[in-house]
């Protein structure tokens, strides 16, 4: 298997030497420009003021000048450039090393009563779409984002398998994906986008007359000018062409209103046409990946070429904001012409805009799993098969976001004859995150992304998730009202769910005492089951272990740990059976507390 953390610290070894030596290459530039400014000076002085020199020899030091900034400027571009490649590079050796002080955050909007979302860290600090995403746009981030948040059809995830595979090779293509544009780039998100490039309030085409008038008083506006004061032109002209200029820029006023819409995309164009460019020039065999590119590149016109003409347009329109120029463009109609150009794009270009940047998303979005899989060549896409009960059957299934030098795995099987798995334990000894595990895994499993584990079999299922339900004082919401309220959905989802449902509860309303946890965890647990779902249920309270000796399939399996020394130690692995001991004295005991 390739070995992708030294792949990524070789390349980085390469962009750090190259960086010194731009940084050598700068300061030289930096006195040369110097001593070169000097030269002018000097030379200037003596031709100017001294009479000793022909003032001509001062080009000479002034022409060389400038074409030091020139190369200066090219410089510092390339060494911004290589700066973005060796993040790239640090980034992903963070990612491979699970080093979440240097992952950056990931912000993804989340519903707040989505089911498992936050249970399983999908988004946030230290989270699955984190880890992930190696998306440039709002839009690949958004996709992604859904992707792991609504489990896709069979054909869809082995869709996204196959073309996953084919992009788990192009580090290149990633690389300079990440290093075009700078990441302080602003942007919106593509719904915006979309709907600001095809602005529906758009009035349609002016009149001729209206856009000829446009540009003839904005040419007859300079003329006259320049006439009055430079060829004694009556001053009357002038001014009876700014009054017309004037009653046309009225007559205009209804085509001016869209430009309000485009202003704020503005700042997004330049990062999505340079991300169009590149992509131009990528090649793809997998269906998928060319049905994509074909959105890109097909049509009248490439994406990447029309967002260009809107960039420009965008570009020219903000120049007005200078205030030297401010003056001039209202000689020259600069917004009413402008707005005339804007028009024409959107009729032509608009009803694309957003098929472009929903194909851009798509294809970040399949790069972050061809990435996902190309830094972890231990995991693999797991085998969609069809079942009419959740099927989860794994062989060395780990938790992707735990450190590989950490990291524990176990194998485990859920099926027809095992729906329900009560896991007890002591503290700290594994049990919550292997209720992660499965879910992670089957989350990521079912978006079409590679998983933990050195096999699996999964089925198309929905899932939902009781671990990190919060108490809320705004809400004057107990923890135990909330679990309530979180079982009821997830009841109410596996009853309503065309698919095979998996559920997975940590420590079953342990916020109540230990009579009615029992009645209570058994009763949502068999009706649960009686709706088709299956699942995996945590517990501290042995009591409830006593569910699975009265269902038929159903087991008990436990985790636990051990004391060496003095020093409590887990092995994280999972055991048949109930566990037979607890640490929680233990545990006091070694913080201190005196027990």
């Amino acid at each position: 298997m390739p070995d992708p953390r030294s792949s990524y610290r070789a390349r980085l070894d390469k962009l750090t030497a190259e960086l010194q030596l731009l940084d050598i290459r700068e300061r030289s530039l930096v006195w040369t420009r110097l001593a070169l400014f000097i030269l002018f000076v000097v030379v200037a002085w003596m031709a100017f003021v001294e009479g000793l020199l022909n003032g001509w020899l001062s080009v000479i030091p002034l022409l060389a000048f400038i074409v030091a900034i020139v190369i200066h400027a090219r410089l510092i571009r390339r060494k911004r450039i290589v700066e973005r490649r060796a993040r790239f590079c640090s980034l992903g050796i963070a990612r491979i090393d699970r080093n979440w002080n240097e992952i950056p955050e990931i912000e993804s909007e989340i519903p707040e009563d989505h089911l498992y979302a936050d249970d399983l860290d999908i988004a946030g600090t230290g989270s699955v779409v984190s880890l992930i995403s190696t998306a440039r746009t709002v839009a690949g981030r958004t996709t992604l984002t859904r992707w792991l948040l609504e489990p896709a059809s069979r054909t869809d995830i082995l869709e996204r398998q196959t073309a996953s595979r084919e992009l788990q090779d192009r580090s290149e293509l990633r690389e300079d994906l990440f290093s075009i544009v700078g990441p302080d780039v602003a942007e919106i998100g593509p719904d915006a986008f979309a709907d600001a490039a095809a602005d529906s309030t758009d009035p349609g085409p002016a009149p001729v007359a209206l856009r000829v008038a446009a540009l003839l008083f904005a040419a007859t506006n300079v003329i006259t000018l320049l006439g009055w004061l430079a060829a004694d032109l009556p001053r009357s002209w002038f001014l009876a062409s700014v009054l017309a200029s004037a009653a046309t820029a009225w007559l205009s006023r209804r085509y001016r209103t869209s430009l309000s819409g485009i202003e704020p995309i503005s700042d997004s164009l330049m990062l999505l046409e340079t991300l169009l460019e590149r992509i131009e020039h990528e090649l793809f065999d997998d269906p998928a990946l060319a049905r994509i590119h074909e959105t890109l590149i097909g049509g009248e016109e490439a994406a990447a070429r029309g967002i260009r003409k809107l960039r420009k347009l965008v570009t020219l329109l903000d120049s007005r904001r200078n205030q030297i120029f401010y003056p001039i463009a209202l000689l020259l109609l600069w917004d009413t012409n402008l707005s005339f150009a804007i028009g024409a794009w959107r009729r032509k270009y608009g009803s694309h805009a957003g098929e472009w940047v929903e194909a851009l998303g798509e294809l970040e979005a399949l790069l972050s799993f061809g990435s996902f899989a190309w830094e972890n060549p231990d995991y693999v896409f797991p085998e969609i098969v069809d079942s009419s009960r959740p099927l989860f059957d794994a062989t060395a299934a780990g938790h992707p976001l735990i450190p590989p030098v950490e990291l524990v795995r176990n194998d485990f099987r859920l099926d027809s004859n095992l729906e329900l798995l009560v896991i007890s334990g002591s503290n700290m000894s594994g049990k919550s995150t292997f209720l992660r595990t499965v879910g992670v895994n089957t989350v990521l499993g079912l978006a079409g992304a590679p998983v933990c584990a050195a096999s699996l079999r999964l089925s198309e299922m929905r899932l939902g998730a009781s671990i990190q339900v919060r108490d809320s004082l705004l809400e004057r919401r107990s923890r135990f009202y909330a679990e309530i309220l979180r079982l009821r959905d997830i009841v109410r989802e596996a009853e309503s769910s065309e698919r095979p449902f998996l559920f997975l509860l940590d420590e079953i309303l342990h916020g109540t005492n230990s009579h009615d946890r029992r009645i209570g965890a058994e009763a949502i647990v068999r009706s649960l089951l009686a709706r088709g779902a299956s699942g995996l249920v945590t517990t501290h309270d042995l009591a409830l272990s006593k569910i699975a000796e009265s269902i038929p399939t159903a087991a008990n399996v436990h985790f636990e740990d051990r004391i060496e020394n003095g020093e409590m130690i887990f092995d994280y692995g999972m055991k048949p059976g109930v566990v037979e001991r607890s640490n929680a004295v233990e545990l006091m005991r070694q913080i201190g507390l005196d027990v």
